[in-house]
């Protein structure tokens, strides 16, 4: 089935109605569905609709990138639809940067910027549609009482949304702010460390070596396990920040925090720091 069959034969889903019916005594309304069916049909319809008109405004972005320099290709995201379209003011900041570095005289293809920005863009958007997307197949499994159709027509509206370049610009800039106060913490650290090099005894040096591999090996995939890491350490972190960012902020305070050339004292704080982490990592150091 083609997609302008696919919107044509769900319009009662996407286009219509779908309260009134979500709220009737019996099911006649809701052509003999269930009020859990009715809405999940509407979610599943809606959802579809979305990625189709997502997936032509992704497209008109690739096509822009590939045909067009930077400035026009921005400047000429006027797409329209349930998707997403490009503020003018992103378009002219973007436009504004690429023009500002070419008239510096740098050696600066813009073609390569538009398709790196591009790119960046559109996987930001897709992580965005994607953590709204767990939450409506989650909602999905709710009765209505939990799990109303006023709820999911708010969840659905969010998925178009977060197809956004608006906001995907706006995560991006945030995960770069976060980037920007690990760096900055440990630019800090640095410059309050003493002079004097900290020899720690042999033992533990071997025991915070092992420590600091085992987080430098956690990946994408043990998001929740550094977050847990880092409140055992009283770390502060934002809800968008990433796993590389939540190591660039682990390593430091582990270093801190075993430190001593006291081997007595370098072993009792690698002992506290292994305690504190036991319920993360489930393992002793």
């Amino acid at each position: 089935m083609n997609a302008k069959t696919f919107l044509a034969n769900h319009d009662n889903y996407i286009n219509g109605d779908v309260v009134t019916p979500f709220y009737a005594s019996v099911d006649t309304g809701r052509k003999g569905l269930t009020s859990e069916k009715w809405r999940n049909s509407v979610i599943d319809a809606r959802i579809a609709a979305s990625n189709i008109h997502y997936g032509a405004f992704v497209r008109s972005l690739d096509n822009e990138r590939n045909t067009i320099g930077l400035g026009s290709s921005l400047a000429s995201l006027g797409l329209s639809g349930a998707a997403s379209i490009a503020a003018k003011e992103t378009a002219n900041a973007l436009s504004a940067a690429a023009s500002g570095v070419t008239g510096a005289g740098a050696a600066f293809n813009q073609q390569v910027f538009a398709a790196k920005t591009v790119q960046v863009l559109v996987t930001q958007m897709d992580a965005n549609r994607g953590e709204v997307l767990a939450r409506l197949i989650k909602g999905e499994r709710k009765t209505a009482q939990y799990y109303t159709i006023g709820q999911a027509l708010s969840d659905l509206a969010d998925y178009d949304a977060a197809g956004s370049l608006d906001r995907a610009l706006s995560k991006v800039s945030e995960a770069a702010t976060v980037s920007k106060m690990a760096a900055d913490a440990g630019v800090t650290a640095a410059s309050l460390a003493p002079y004097d090099a900290v020899l720690i005894d042999q033992d533990t040096q071997a025991r915070k070596v092992e420590l600091s591999r085992y987080v430098k090996n956690l990946g994408d995939g043990d998001l929740e396990q550094l977050k847990s890491i880092c409140r055992a350490l009283g770390i502060t972190f934002s809800d968008a920040v990433s796993a590389q960012e939540l190591k660039n902020l682990l390593i430091p305070e582990l270093d801190k925090r075993i430190n001593s050339n006291v081997p007595v004292t370098a072993a009792a704080q690698a002992d506290t720091v292994s305690a504190l982490l036991y319920e993360s990592t489930k393992r002793s150091f």
